[in-house]
């Protein structure tokens, strides 16, 4: 094909995925990637998408960590150096200038005009006798049993 759109491009965040392998398969001259999730500042994922955009623009994954993600992690620790924090600024700003020409960035005020107004509404529904039991039993057996294995016991009982 000529064009390939990617939709919830996101998915392509791991090279190894059989999602990844079979779009990768695809020869095509032009390709663009959507997607409505925000990047989770994982830098590898960022190469993964990059990579199907524009084949080697960023190099193999082991240039980019050395030339990229190394330094601007480096950068980023409550222990870093001025120089280190130098560096990941400036291997930031390349790596942003070098994807300008494939990258469109925006926020979701671009689509506020073109969307309705959204209404949430809060429904208080009443839970029957039998749902008040099961509700009991889960917090006093299943959140025991299985969230404090996770240390996630904390969490409910703030909740």
């Amino acid at each position: 094909p000529d064009f390939v759109v990617c939709d919830e491009g996101h998915i392509l965040k791991n090279e190894a995925s059989a999602v990844s392998k079979a779009m990768n398969s695809i020869r095509s001259r032009r390709r663009i990637i959507l997607t409505g999730t925000p990047l989770q500042n994982n830098l590898i994922e960022y190469h993964c998408m990059v990579n199907f955009i524009k084949e080697n623009l960023l190099g193999s994954i082991k240039e980019f960590r050395n030339r990229f993600i190394n330094p601007i992690q480096n950068g980023q620790c409550a222990d870093s150096t001025m120089v280190d924090v130098r560096v990941m600024k400036k291997r930031a700003h390349i790596l942003y200038e070098m994807l300008a020409g494939c990258v469109q960035r925006k926020d979701y005020t671009a689509l506020t005009k073109f969307l309705p107004p959204k209404h949430e509404y809060v429904l208080a529904v009443r839970m029957t006798s039998i749902q008040c039991k099961l509700y009991q039993y889960y917090l006093d057996h299943l959140t025991v049993l299985h969230l404090n294995k996770m240390g996630m016991l904390k969490s409910i009982k703030y909740f």
